[in-house]
């Protein structure tokens, strides 16, 4: 893959934030600890975690289907919103975090690099789906210790993940660092101004964490009719999407160990102050902001 990084100058230890340098086989730590991190099927592997374990159950489950279109048109729909006042032409360096299945990837420009992340095991079916698009790195990582050198990245957008992490506060500080003056960031999670739909998926979350695991098949498929009631960002609906489609939907949101619902709340009440708003997506809750000095 013809990529214009070289992967020391992008990447540094998550631990310590020192360079790396490669062995042909891992990448190797220059700090004084000299931690070792592995290259295998295609994916830079800075974590492998049990706290991952929840998605990538959820990721392996649903690894095998296929994208539905309803989900490609949203994800392409938020990447044209995300870059509308970037300029695609330039050289760029574009952070995905929490990737997911890699929806958002088709729709990115060719000739940026890009930064693929995700925590759990979902990276791998990213680079399944779209391992031959160009300049694309494939990082397993953790969002509250990014393995990414200081003011390396132009754009980073994060679709339904910072919101799902143990420490919001610390993703954002994260991101914070890895971008410079003028970098795009735009940031989504799920919102409703419903408190009854917002107490609905906090009891079914609290719900699905008490029940056996061997029943929670059986618990996804119970709450399979709300989705012909309720909206989504991917717009999958039991009345357009198969039942695996919506199965899939009600998962996403009941298998992060943390959610963070935006209820009465907003990004702005999260990001610093260098942080000035530049729009506000139409599905609850995405704004973009630009990060300044």
């Amino acid at each position: 893959m013809d990529q214009p990084f070289s992967i020391p100058s992008l990447f540094c230890c998550p631990n310590c934030q020192a360079s790396l340098t490669t062995d042909g086989e891992s990448l190797v730590c220059e700090g004084q600890s000299s931690h070792r991190f592995s290259v295998t099927d295609g994916v830079i592997r800075f974590v492998d975690l049990p706290g991952a374990q929840s998605y990538t159950d959820h990721w392996r489950s649903y690894a095998g289907a296929a994208p539905q279109q309803q989900k490609l048109a949203q994800a392409k729909r938020f990447v044209q919103w995300l870059l509308k006042n970037v300029n695609a032409d330039k050289p760029m360096v574009i952070l995905d975090i929490g990737c997911g299945d890699g929806n958002h990837l088709p729709f990115l420009p060719a000739n940026a690099v890009k930064i693929v992340l995700d925590y759990s095991h979902a990276i791998d079916v990213a680079r399944t789906r779209h391992g031959h698009l160009p300049n694309i790195y494939f990082v397993q990582a953790d969002a509250l210790s990014l393995p990414i050198h200081s003011e390396k990245v132009d754009v980073v957008f994060s679709y339904g993940c910072i919101n799902c992490v143990p420490d919001m506060d610390q993703a954002i500080a994260e991101v914070d660092r890895v971008t410079g003056p003028d970098s795009t960031i735009g940031l989504w999670g799920w919102g409703t101004q419903s408190a009854l739909l917002a107490n609905g998926l906090h009891l079914c979350r609290l719900l699905y964490r008490l029940i056996p695991a061997a029943l929670k098949p059986f618990f996804v498929n119970a709450l399979v009719p709300i989705v012909a009631l309720t909206g989504n960002s991917s717009d999958i609906t039991a009345r357009n999407s198969s039942l695996a489609a919506c199965r899939e939907i009600v998962s996403t949101n009941l298998s992060p160990e943390k959610l963070h619902l935006f209820h009465r709340d907003t990004w702005t009440d999260f990001v610093p102050q260098h942080w000035k708003i530049q729009d506000t997506y139409d599905i609850s809750c995405g704004q973009i902001f630009s990060r300044e000095e």
